[in-house]
């Protein structure tokens, strides 16, 4: 249950990440990118925990 919670906790600050670099333009690209790399392992993180595959597959489908 541990790594849920850690999941948890990359994705919020991933999010937030995405975020404050939409808003501040000198960092768009960094933050942005970096957030939605949090974003994504958290999901990978919760999709490996809880063994569904397609909790990541649609994930990285709606991504491209």
């Amino acid at each position: 249950m541990g790594s849920l919670q850690t999941a948890k906790i990359l994705g919020g600050i991933g999010a937030l990440l995405m975020l404050i670099g939409g808003l501040v333009t000198a960092t768009v690209g960094v933050l942005s990118l970096i957030g939605f790399i949090m974003v994504f392992i958290a999901v990978k993180m919760i999709a490996d925990e809880t063994k569904e595959k397609a909790i990541f597959d649609n994930f990285l489908y709606s991504f491209i």
